[in-house]
């Protein structure tokens, strides 16, 4: 063969090749996309690897799989999607949604114009969204939600007309009380929000999830609750409050702000008044509490009947309610008080609220 024919057959050959490489690359576009999200799915929890923000950086990058997930979302009928890249192993339409929700990753639509859909609000969600088409019309598309002040978070004390309640637990979450409390708030159908510590749910993600999926909110507690590093330079302490809150982001496959923040130990005190001012200037509103079970009052558990009583101690005469608890290692009886409370709050008309902001903003 002659290196002039040779050359011919082998731009042909280059050309077909690169024809099928096209076809097998459209062919393979859904799977394609479908078997990166799964490839992340070790990263969802400990936020390392490729996408160390989660599924929300993913989906940020690679706008293309944010709208399969879109399209796939009201999707009920089972059926391929694609031949996979792996063999063996074919995706459902259904598979890619579940497994979509169970790495956390939110199907709700961007906010451009070209891919926006009307889309239910939470109820319990603090974000001031239109909910009907005159209150769309009135609101500019590129208005920003007004930021949540200190002194708008300061006015769930003073509620005077009507009784209102905050359930509110620090320092989880934890497999032995977390899920317990999670049972009974669906049980009594009420919400609460959950100060977390982000080694805490680094460490549990799937309870973070869970906590979040079930209309919960979310509080930030620091990310190692250590007292004596996080209170020994306000910007040390702002370090701490950023890292929980890019880890709540990533294990909740969301860009919200979590600034919804609670001191370990409280914010009083002339001591604190630096990180107090500098929690403010980074962003952040604290709330404290003016109501307890005092189930962190002491080293040594206390009962269920001791929590009630310092509970009932603490409540009498307000309207108002911010109620501290702990859901931390070795809390088991909050959790056993836990229902009689509930009820008690329930008997006197009071009506159950989650705290402004820990929904995210």
């Amino acid at each position: 063969m002659t290196s002039k024919a040779f050359t011919g057959r082998a731009s042909f050959m280059a050309r077909i090749l690169c024809l099928l490489i096209l076809l097998n690359l459209l062919a393979l576009d859904l799977s394609g996309a479908a078997a990166r999200v799964r490839s992340i799915s070790s990263d969802v929890g400990a936020g390392t690897g490729q996408y160390p923000a989660g599924p929300a950086a993913m989906c940020k990058d690679h706008p293309r799989i944010r709208k399969i997930l879109l399209n796939l979302k009201p999707a009920i009928k089972d059926g391929p999607i694609g031949a996979n890249p792996v063999p063996g192993n074919r995706l459902t339409k259904r598979d890619m949604v579940m497994q979509m929700l169970e790495l956390g990753i939110s199907l709700d639509p961007p906010a451009d114009k070209q891919d926006a859909v009307k889309t239910p609000t939470d109820k319990n969600d603090t974000v001031n969204t239109p909910t009907n088409q005159q209150e769309a019309a009135e609101t500019p598309a590129n208005e920003e939600v007004p930021v949540l002040t200190q002194k708008d978070l300061s006015r769930v004390y003073k509620h005077k007309d009507e009784k209102v309640v905050y359930l509110t637990f620090d320092d989880g979450p934890t497999s032995s009380c977390t899920p317990l409390i999670l049972d009974i708030l669906a049980e009594e159908n009420v919400k609460a929000t959950f100060f977390l510590i982000g080694s805490q749910a680094k460490r549990y993600p799937g309870l973070v999830r869970r906590q979040y999926a079930e209309g919960h909110g979310i509080g930030n507690h620091s990310y190692t609750h250590a007292f004596k590093k996080i209170y020994s330079d306000t910007e040390y302490f702002m370090e701490e409050l950023y890292r929980t809150e890019k880890l709540l982001q990533s294990i909740l496959g969301t860009d919200k702000r979590f600034r919804l923040m609670r001191f370990p130990g409280g914010s009083y005190g002339e001591r604190l008044a630096p990180f107090r001012e500098r929690a403010k200037e980074g962003g952040f509103i604290y709330i404290d509490w003016n109501c307890q079970t005092g189930d962190a009052e002491s080293s040594k558990p206390r009962t269920p009947e001791e929590l009630i009583d310092r509970f009932m101690e603490t409540a009498k005469g307000k309207n108002s309610l911010v109620v501290l608890m702990h859901d931390s290692p070795g809390k088991k009886t909050t959790v056993e008080a836990l229902p009689a409370i509930i009820r008690y709050l329930k008997e006197e008309g009071y009506r159950f609220e989650l705290l402004p902001g820990s929904r995210g903003t």
